[in-house]
């Protein structure tokens, strides 16, 4: 996390016997403009992307909703807790989980949500631009709602020829969902937000969500972190750095890595048994098997400091 967000953190305790901004009408304008020059209006924000994924979910209650498989398992949770059914559109694991245009069937006037992520968790792969918007005017023509999840976008270099927020005024049933979670290291601060051009329907979900759900740190740590640009170009470059290191690594203790990793983690196959054997040595590493469309056999890693990936490969030397 950067320091000045700790630091406002910090300070922000000083008003902790009150109740946080609901409205957050300063930081909402600001993470508009920093976006996509919108207006505060187009932003809402929530306890981490988790939050607005199940807020977005009670407010359409969609009877048929699409979710790539595998991918990020809170949109099955959110869809099955508003009573929905979950349709999925299985991944080829031969042609690295890729998602193809074939998704594009699948968008019918039944369907009223899809969920697609970029870069995918877990996977990794990162979805064209030019298949996101035939998906955006797919969704258009069928009446579905997109909400596209970029939380790990900002970790790419190129993040600019993958984003779909200046799409967001061409179509109105597109959402980006979006969070300092990841690239900001905020994880137990709990901040996410989500974009779109059609303010009544940020408004119906805001509508379904608590009160006061932005703690008084989190608000504050938000604020911060807008202007650590330069954070985030560092954090870019170590990110590549470090991702290359690690994928040499692997590649020389014949790990079979999925695809082409876009985000701050590595999604591979090895065997069955390799987080147990890690966790004896203290490492936890992720276990994929309980996404849909995954079997044992499916990791993912962080990329993480220079010490710790340097650490993680001489404990992998010694399983």
């Amino acid at each position: 996390m950067p320091k000045a967000c700790e630091k406002a953190i910090i300070d922000s305790l000083r008003m902790a016997s009150c109740y946080p901004d609901c409205v957050m009408a300063e930081l909402r304008k600001k993470i508009a403009e920093k976006e996509y020059g919108a207006e505060a209006d187009g932003v809402i924000l929530g306890n981490g992307a988790s939050e607005l994924i199940y807020a977005i979910c009670q407010y359409l209650k969609p009877e048929k909703a699409l979710v790539t498989a595998p991918s990020f398992r809170e949109y099955e949770a959110g869809i099955q807790i508003s009573g929905g059914e979950v349709l999925y559109e299985s991944l080829d694991a031969e042609a690295d989980f890729i998602v193809t245009e074939r998704i594009l069937e699948r968008i019918t006037p039944e369907v009223k949500l899809l969920f697609l992520c970029s870069p995918n968790n877990p996977t990794g792969q990162v979805l064209k631009k030019e298949l996101l918007i035939k998906a955006a005017k797919t969704c258009e023509e069928t009446g579905t709602f997109f909400c596209l999840d970029e939380c790990f976008l900002p970790f790419m270099e190129e993040e600019e020829s993958y984003t779909m927020k200046n799409e967001l005024r061409r179509f109105p049933h597109l959402m980006i969902l979006k969070a300092f979670t990841k690239i900001y290291g905020m994880a137990g601060i709990r901040f996410g937000y989500l974009l779109s051009s059609n303010v009544e329907l940020l408004d119906n979900i805001r509508e379904v969500m608590q009160p006061w759900n932005v703690s008084i740190p989190a608000q504050a740590a938000a604020m911060a972190a807008l202007e650590e640009d330069e954070y985030i170009l560092k954090t870019k470059k170590l990110i590549a750095k470090e991702r290359r290191y690690l994928l040499e690594e692997l590649k020389k203790l014949g790990v079979r890595v999925i695809g082409k990793p876009a985000a701050n983690f590595i999604f591979f196959q090895d065997k069955a048994d390799l987080a147990e054997r890690f966790l004896e040595r203290g490492v936890l590493i992720r276990t994929c098997s309980n996404y849909a469309g995954l079997k044992e056999g499916y990791f993912r890693i962080g990329v993480r400091s220079p010490e710790e990936n340097r650490a993680l490969i001489r404990i992998w030397n010694e399983l």
